[in-house]
């Protein structure tokens, strides 16, 4: 099964704001673990990093920061 199948299924339930930060938390944590492989010289801007554990990490992120967001 698909990654974002899973992901989205549980963001979505949660609601608009959890999505939102759920799949902004991905992108920042997959962003991060690619500035850091390129700073050890390890990776170029070219370089191809898999998004899947990114998105599986943001999940619990935006459901936990998200509800706290929404009250």
């Amino acid at each position: 099964m698909k990654p974002a199948l899973v992901v989205g299924a549980v963001l979505g339930w949660n609601g608009w704001v959890i999505v939102l930060v759920g799949t902004f938390g991905g992108y920042v944590l997959g962003a991060l673990y690619g500035i850091g492989l390129m700073l050890a010289g390890r990776a170029a801007r070219t370089s191809r990093i898999p998004f899947g554990p990114f998105r599986l990490a943001g999940m619990p992120a935006g459901v936990v920061l998200g509800s706290r967001a929404t009250g």
